[in-house]
């Protein structure tokens, strides 16, 4: 099950101290160690995965260039009406993954929702920096 988790985050050693930063989980794991390899989840990318298939940097830096972190390939999303799936290569490890469709579109819409809530509530800097958080729907 594809989960979309939005929080805020204390950073002491930054300027600014706080920032909103979004995690993809799948079946209550990360899908990556975000801290570790100091990546972040491009949350239009993974938007634009419910509405057709093909390549896209769901995974990226914190600066917003994939490449930085390493990324050479993105997740590649395809679909039939029932499904959609992801094999997502990422430093040398494939992971394939099905998912429902209607629980994926779900599970995006609704962290497309609570990133637009927390941003209404505070006023904080979004990750990675090449955020297009304003170009995702609003319900």
């Amino acid at each position: 099950m594809l989960q979309i988790s939005t929080m805020v985050v204390e950073d002491p050693s930054d300027n600014p101290p706080r920032f909103i930063f979004t995690k993809v989980l799948i079946d209550g794991q990360p899908i990556v160690d975000y801290g570790y390899y100091g990546v972040a989840t491009d949350l239009f990318e993974l938007w634009e995965s419910t509405k057709r298939g093909g390549e896209f940097f769901i995974i990226t830096c914190t600066c917003g260039e994939a490449a930085c972190a390493g990324i050479q390939e993105g997740v590649r999303v395809s679909s039939d009406p029932e499904k959609v799936y992801w094999t997502m290569s990422v430093w040398g490890s494939t992971q394939i993954y099905a998912f429902e469709r209607k629980a994926y579109v779900g599970a995006i819409e609704a962290g497309v929702q609570e990133l637009h809530r927390i941003v209404a509530q505070h006023a904080l800097e979004i990750v990675p920096m090449t955020n297009r958080y304003s170009q995702l729907p609003l319900k």
